[in-house]
C-alpha cells in the first residue's frame, strides 16, 4: 500500500499486481505518456498505471495526457469517480 500527497508518472509504468493493493493520492494524480512517430511508425511510451483488484483513491484530479492509460482487471466493481472524503 502507498500514500502520496501528489503523484505524477511520466513516461513510467506503475503496476499493482497483488490483490488487495492500494494507493492514495490526497491530491492530484497526472498519468503522462509520450505518443509520437519514429522512423514513420507509431511509438507510444508508457505514462501506465496498472491495478488487479485493488483501491484507487484520488482526492484532487485525476489526468491522463499523451496517451497515458489506466488498466483495471479483476472480480472487484470498477473504480469509484466521484468526490473523496
Amino acid at each position: 500500500n502507498l500514500a502520496f500527497h501528489h503523484l505524477t508518472i511520466d513516461r513510467g509504468w506503475l503496476s499493482f499486481p497483488t490483490p488487495g493493493s492500494a494507493l492514495t493520492v490526497s491530491n492530484d494524480l497526472v498519468l503522462v505518456g509520450n505518443y509520437q512517430t519514429s522512423y514513420g511508425f507509431p511509438y507510444r511510451s508508457e505514462g501506465r498505471l496498472d491495478f488487479s483488484n485493488g483501491t484507487l483513491s484520488v482526492g484532487g484530479s485525476l489526468t491522463l495526457t499523451n496517451a497515458a492509460s489506466l488498466y483495471w482487471s479483476g472480480a472487484a466493481a470498477p473504480p469509484f469517480c466521484g468526490p473523496v472524503g
